[in-house]
C-alpha cells in the first residue's frame, strides 16, 4: 500500500488506496448496473408523469401505442407492466409496447414479446402512423444520428403524437 495524499486527505486521516489488477472490471460493472437502475428509475418517474398528466388534463388522450427506440433490455415494457394499477385505477389501457433495437442480443434481454430489429429510419414506417416514441438511449446517439432520428420521428408521428426523449439524466417530452 502507499499513502494517499492531497484532496484523498479527509477528517485529518491519510486514507490509503490498494490498488488492484481488478478494479477496472469492479469499476465497470459497477457502471453497467448503475446506469441500468437510473436508467429504470427515470423511466419509471417519466411514466408516472404522463399518468399524473392523464388523470389531470381530460382533453389528453394517453397513447394506445409506444414505439420503444433503442429499447436495450426492455425497460420502458417492464415500467409498464409494473404501473398496471395506476392505469387501471386512471381507467386507461395499457399501451401496448414495441421494442426496437439494431442489437439482437438487447431484444434477446426484453421480456416483450413485440420487438422489432433496427432504427428507427431502418424500419421504413408510414408517415403519420405512430402514437408516440420513447427514446431512452437518444443522449447516447451521435449528432448525426439524432438530427436522423428526430426528422424520422417528425415524419412518423401523428399530428398529435408523443416524443419521449431522455438527455443526460432526465426526460423531454415536448
Amino acid at each position: 500500500t502507499k499513502e494517499a495524499s492531497g484532496p484523498q486527505r479527509f477528517r485529518g486521516r491519510i486514507s490509503t488506496a490498494v490498488r488492484t489488477d481488478r478494479w477496472d472490471d469492479i469499476a465497470e460493472e459497477f457502471n453497467k448496473r448503475r446506469n441500468e437502475l437510473l436508467n429504470e428509475k427515470t423511466t419509471e418517474l417519466g411514466m408516472q408523469f404522463l399518468l399524473q398528466h392523464a388523470a389531470g388534463d381530460p382533453d389528453f388522450r394517453f397513447p394506445s401505442e409506444i414505439l420503444s427506440v433503442g429499447a436495450g433490455p426492455g425497460v420502458l415494457f417492464d415500467v409498464v407492466q409494473r404501473l398496471e394499477a395506476r392505469f387501471t385505477t386512471l381507467g386507461l389501457q395499457l399501451p401496448a409496447i414495441v421494442d426496437v433495437d439494431p442489437e439482437e442480443r438487447m431484444l434477446l434481454l426484453s421480456s416483450n414479446p413485440r420487438k422489432l430489429r433496427g432504427t428507427l429510419p431502418e424500419l421504413r414506417l408510414s408517415a403519420d402512423s405512430i402514437a408516440a416514441i420513447e427514446c431512452a438511449s437518444f443522449g447516447s446517439f451521435t449528432p448525426a444520428d439524432r438530427v436522423e432520428f428526430l426528422k424520422e420521428s417528425a415524419r412518423t408521428l401523428r399530428t398529435d403524437g408523443l416524443l419521449w426523449l431522455k438527455v443526460d439524466r432526465g426526460f423531454f417530452a415536448p
